[in-house]
């Protein structure tokens, strides 16, 4: 509740409704060599992911790095420092430091995300498999759930409310 009063607008739309990149492919939104690449960002929802994919998901607090089980091995030993899927730990909370122009276009996009923030958001790292997952599919707000409106119909349930 502190922060929906402390927090500047940027910062708390980010917290209320996050950004998704897609960063396995990076190389795709590359201008130049000089500026950090620039992936569109994703609709929040499940049917975005490719289980061949890997995401980065910015709250403004936590980017959560979220690998998939399909994704190309390339991705992994250029990135992530390991040569396969299984060797990812459940959770890891920084970017490994690969000599390779993939790492450093991933390095950079962070770099950029940080940027306009007073201090650089903590990095996670998380399996498709993992125990940890629920903290990136819970973020996935434009799902619906039996439970729960999706994004969308909550805000169309907001408007009707206030007619």
């Amino acid at each position: 509740m502190c922060d929906l009063k402390t927090l500047p607008l940027s910062q708390l739309m980010r917290a209320v409704y996050p950004d998704l990149y897609p960063v396995h492919t990076l190389t795709h939104y590359k201008q130049d060599a000089s500026t950090a690449p620039d992936p569109p960002r994703l609709q929040l929802s499940a049917e975005r992911i490719d289980s061949d994919g890997a995401y980065l998901l910015d709250d403004g607090e936590t980017m959560l790095i979220y690998v998939c089980n399909a994704v190309s091995p390339a991705f992994l030993s250029e990135c992530l420092g390991v040569t396969a899927f299984t060797q990812l730990r459940d959770e890891s909370r920084e970017l490994p430091q690969v000599d390779s122009d993939y790492c450093s276009l991933l390095h950079s996009f962070v770099e950029k995300l940080n940027d306009d923030r007073p201090h650089p958001s903590n990095i996670l790292i998380i399996r498709d498999n993992s125990p940890s997952r629920l903290q990136f599919t819970e973020r996935l707000v434009d799902d619906r759930v039996e439970a729960a409106f999706s994004y969308y119909e909550f805000l169309q349930h907001i408007k009707n409310q206030v007619k």
